[in-house]
């Protein structure tokens, strides 16, 4: 993902990428989504993990 990170004293409410991801929608912007393994020994924290998937 291009851009900077934000900065870790003041993370985002929603997801910290969505600011510069062209797959955020309203729900990452207000909502940090949920760490968790998307298949075993990876884990994940996206809204939109199988969309992103499938692009890749």
């Amino acid at each position: 993902i291009t851009g900077q990170p934000p900065a870790l004293a003041r993370l985002p409410a929603g997801c910290a990428f969505a600011p510069r991801c062209q797959h955020a929608d309203a729900t990452c912007l207000s909502t940090r989504p949920v760490l968790r393994e998307l298949i075993p020994g990876h884990l994940g924290a996206c809204h939109h993990d199988e969309k992103v998937d499938a692009l890749v």
